[in-house]
């Protein structure tokens, strides 16, 4: 179906010549050569990660399914966004909803517009929105040039981080401000982002202290949807400082602040409308190091949204702390424990179309959890865990993890795991209720329907999934590895949105009734692999995605959504990066997308190109084509009350990067 048209076989032809091996002389002195690209891959399995347990340990250690986006993949990529950069990692399903808003999942979505059980964080800070159960990937418009690696831990996380890791946690760890000891200038301007405006600065307050700031203005065109404009506008701000008290001491503040508005439909009128989104954060880290095997560590952030839509104005405030301590017990048994407290505070300002009993009001979160990694062998251990959660919602919450870790040699792993993880209901579930217009799709099925009304659940239940995997790390080669994880969930108590037909006795008008409820219940199963190679200056990540999800209401129950229907069945995606000269790169991402059934998206081939040319050690000219195998194309389902499905356009992106 794909591929037929003769500008399509030229691409992908260019793309296979960029990923040939090509010669190259040495580099000049000053070149700035990075040491990561250059070590072989098997090396790369010893990069530290901290989001599997909160604990640094060693990736080829740690039994969990893993993908790793280092600082080098994102500036290889021309990623101009922190979701387009997730289409490396194995497993994580990414689409573009319109120019500026993405839609991110980990092993399966249960809804058409948003995903609730990823936990997303951004060194430790949670940037999932407890009130609405969501996160809104346009606000996280990431300074990636700060950002070290992100690490992509998929399948459950609820014995460490918690409800709503259920599917996996993102974890986007930015650099200290020690290493950016600079100053960067970005400019870059295409057809479909106007303009992004960059400037990072950073410095050394004593020999112990340094500090990074940073400003960015983002500006996307709108893309070619004849009844929807959808461009948008973001600025942002924001810090570091990092301070080291002496060896065994160490401390961190951050903050940001952001506004963004973007083009917007009005859900009664369908006339263009905007939204608009304040934020700001705080956030604070202190390590200590007693010895070498006992370590504490102490998080705190706050963080505050105002988000002003059609259909809801909402503020909300979270509050949080975390605190967590390492030991060795015995020569057997590695402890991490820990506990902490968030409080939240939303209100809701009632209009036309939500009410809600209470419009304003806060929820509190305890939490505590314990995690034993016993060394049965040197090269075999049992980790076994869990996770006490207090919420207003369902109470107490219990989320137990047993993982077994066998390295029958170096770089060679087998690991398997049982999980339970759970996801909360929230302030969407429980209390808000609201009158809305019929969207165009069901006006057109029933023209009687003359409204929709959904109501909260104050009676609901957590969702519950226990997880069941599989998976190996093996380094065939010093420059070749392989990667592979199945899994089997059992999902019990989904929130579903029911729906019934119901007439108004006074007025006579026909609407749908839509309560919430807990009667669905399903299984999903699944396998994720991935292989790397390095040879040269030339590498090469391949990753394939197979996932099946089947879910059934109870009788008699009628929803409003086919969720398994939801997710594409295939995917896979290939990523190579060529030096062809020590100062010319090119990179390509090719990506194809099984079709979305219900969301009526047909399958899709395309590719990312960018061409990178160093012009000296201060100056990078980068210009990067995207979805170049189709002139445009739909890549997901749009909010209900969209008229029409926004189709992503091919275009071309040129950035100049500047540092002194």
């Amino acid at each position: 179906m794909y591929l037929h048209h003769f500008y399509k076989y030229l691409l992908l032809l260019l793309s296979l010549f960029l990923s040939l091996p090509a010669f190259a002389t040495e580099p000049p002195p000053d070149f700035p050569t990075n040491e990561l690209i250059n070590l072989k891959l098997a090396a790369l399995f010893d990069i530290e990660i901290i989001s599997a347990t909160k604990k640094k340990q060693l990736l080829s250690d740690t039994p969990a399914a893993i993908s790793v986006i280092t600082a080098d993949d994102i500036k290889r990529s021309g990623a101009l966004h922190i979701a387009e950069a997730l289409r490396m990692a194995s497993g994580i399903f990414v689409a573009q909803r319109n120019s500026y808003d993405w839609f991110v999942a980990s092993r399966g979505s249960f809804n058409e517009s948003f995903v609730n059980k990823l936990l997303v964080l951004v060194d430790g800070r949670s940037v999932y929105t407890p009130q609405l159960s969501r996160t809104y990937w346009n606000d996280l418009n990431i300074y990636l040039e700060d950002v070290e690696r992100i690490e992509v831990i998929r399948g459950s996380g609820g014995a460490i981080w918690g409800a709503n890791a259920v599917n996996g946690v993102i974890n986007i760890i930015t650099k200290s401000s020690h290493d950016t000891q600079n100053t960067v200038v970005q400019l870059g301007k295409g057809n479909l982002i106007e303009h992004i405006l960059s400037v990072r600065h950073g410095g050394a307050v004593s020999p112990h202290s340094s500090y990074r700031v940073y400003a960015q203005e983002t500006k996307n065109n709108p893309t070619k949807n004849p009844l929807l404009a959808d461009s948008a506008q973001m600025q942002q701000a924001g810090f570091r400082f990092d301070s080291t008290v002496d060896s065994k001491t160490d401390w961190t503040v951050q903050g940001g602040i952001s506004k963004q508005k973007a083009d917007d439909i009005h859900v009664e009128t369908y006339a263009p409308s905007l939204f608009k989104t304040d934020t700001h954060f705080l956030s604070t880290q202190w390590n200590h190091e007693i010895t070498e095997t006992n370590k504490l560590s102490l998080k705190s952030y706050y963080s505050y949204e105002k988000r002003n839509t059609s259909i809801i104005n909402i503020d909300s405030l979270v509050f949080d702390v975390d605190f967590t301590h390492q030991f060795q017990l015995s020569e057997k048994h590695a402890i991490i424990w820990g506990g902490g407290y968030r409080r939240t505070h939303h209100h809701v300002n009632e209009n036309s179309l939500i009410k809600g009993n209470p419009l304003s009001g806060h929820q509190q979160l305890f939490n505590t959890f314990i995690q034993d990694d016993i060394a049965i062998k040197p090269n075999l251990h049992l980790i076994l865990g869990a996770k006490l959660e207090h919420n207003d919602y369902t109470g107490l919450e219990f989320q137990p993890n047993i993982r077994l870790a066998w390295t029958p040699y170096k770089h060679n792993l087998l690991w398997a795991a049982i999980s339970r993880s759970i996801h909360t209901p929230s302030l969407v579930n429980d209390q808000v209720e609201a009158v809305l217009k019929v969207p165009p799709s069901l006006q057109q099925l029933n023209p009687q329907l003359s409204y929709l009304q959904y109501i909260g659940n104050k009676d609901l239940k957590s969702e519950s999934i226990i997880s069941y995997e599989f998976g190996f790390r093996h380094a065939i080669a010093s420059n070749l590895t392989w990667d592979t994880s199945f899994f089997y969930n059992d999902i019990n108590d989904l929130i579903i949105t029911e729906s019934y037909l119901v007439i108004n006795q006074e007025t006579g008008e026909i609407g749908i009734l839509n309560p919430q409820s807990n009667n669905m219940d399903g299984y999903s199963f699944g396998a994720e692999s991935s292989l790397k190679w390095h040879q040269g200056k030339w590498t090469f990540n391949f990753n394939y995605n197979y996932l099946n999800i089947v879910v059934s209401s109870a009788p008699g129950i009628r929803i409003e959504d086919e969720l398994d229907q939801d997710n594409p069945e295939h995917r896979f995606s290939l990523y190579t990066s060529v030096d062809i000269t020590p100062s010319f790169q090119a990179n390509m991402n090719l990506y194809y997308v099984s079709h979305l059934p219900k969301k009526n998206i047909d399958e899709y081939l395309n590719t990312d190109i960018t061409l990178s040319w160093t012009i000296n050690k201060n100056m990078r000219l980068s210009v990067i084509g995207k979805n170049l195998f189709d002139k445009q194309h739909a890549e997901y389902f749009p909010h209900m009350y969209e008229p029409l499905t926004t189709e992503i356009p091919r275009s071309i992106y040129t950035q100049l990067h500047w540092q002194f």
